[in-house]
C-alpha cells in the first residue's frame, strides 16, 4: 500500500503551504489573466514556455514536444534515476473560454472564493504541483520518511465529464484524480476555487510524493 501508519501525517505539511497561500493565489490570479484558449497556439505556447523555464529554474529535465495545430506540451521530470515506480502528475493549460472572456469577467475574490477564467478545473491543479515541487529541501529531507494520510478518504467512483487522469487510467495505470483544489463551475462562466483548499491539496500532495514506494 502506498499510504503506510507512520509517525508523521499529513498535517506535517499542512503550516508550511497554509504560509504560502498568499503567493499561491498571486500566481493563480497571473495564470488566470494570462488567457489560454484552446485554439489559440500563441497564447498556450506562451504559457507553456513560461512553465518550462519554471522547470529549468527547478533543476528538472526540461523537454518541450512541438505541436503544429494545439499548443506545445512541456514535461519536467526531476530524480529520473531515483528506484521505483515514477509518478505522472499531468495538468493541462487550455480552456474553452476565448480571448477577450478576462475583460468581460474579471478575476476577484469574495471571501474565501477566487472567480475567474480557467480559475478551477486545471490552473489551481498547476499551481498546486509548482508550490509542492519547489519545497524540494523538505520533499528531499523527509523522503525516506512515510507519510501517514490522516483523516483522507480513498475510494473508486464513476462521474461524468473527462481529466488529465482518464488517460492514464485508460492504459490501466493505477490513476488518483481530483488532487486538485475544490471548486465548482468547471468551463462555465461561474467558474470558482475554494482558497482555503489549496494549500490542503498542496500538503496531501506532498504527503503522497514523500510516501510512494
Amino acid at each position: 500500500m502506498i499510504f503506510r501508519r507512520v509517525n508523521l501525517s499529513m498535517k506535517k505539511f499542512l503550516p508550511h503551504f497554509e504560509s504560502c497561500l498568499s503567493q499561491m493565489i498571486w500566481r493563480l490570479s497571473t495564470l488566470v489573466e494570462g488567457e489560454t484558449p484552446t485554439h489559440e497556439k500563441t497564447e498556450v505556447d506562451r504559457l507553456i514556455y513560461w512553465l518550462a523555464n519554471w522547470g529549468n529554474d527547478q533543476d528538472a529535465q526540461v523537454q518541450t514536444y512541438h505541436q503544429p495545430i494545439v499548443g506545445d506540451f512541456v514535461e519536467c521530470r526531476w530524480n529520473p534515476d531515483a528506484p521505483g515506480k515514477p509518478i505522472l502528475m499531468p495538468c493541462h493549460v487550455d480552456t474553452v473560454h476565448p480571448l477577450g472572456s478576462v475583460e468581460k469577467r474579471p478575476t476577484c475574490i469574495e471571501e474565501d472564493v477566487l472567480f475567474g477564467v480557467g480559475a478551477y478545473d486545471m490552473k489551481p491543479g498547476i499551481i498546486t504541483v509548482q508550490t509542492v515541487m519547489e519545497r524540494d529541501a523538505l520533499m528531499q529531507k523527509t523522503f525516506q520518511t512515510l507519510i501517514e494520510i490522516s483523516g483522507q478518504h480513498f475510494g473508486e467512483s464513476s462521474r461524468g465529464g473527462g481529466s488529465d487522469g482518464s488517460f492514464s487510467a485508460a492504459m490501466g495505470i493505477p490513476t488518483l484524480d481530483g488532487l486538485g483544489p475544490s471548486g465548482e463551475g468547471a468551463h462555465a462562466a461561474h467558474k470558482q476555487v475554494y482558497l482555503p483548499s489549496m494549500p490542503r491539496r498542496a500538503a496531501l500532495l506532498a504527503s503522497i510524493l514523500t510516501n510512494w514506494p
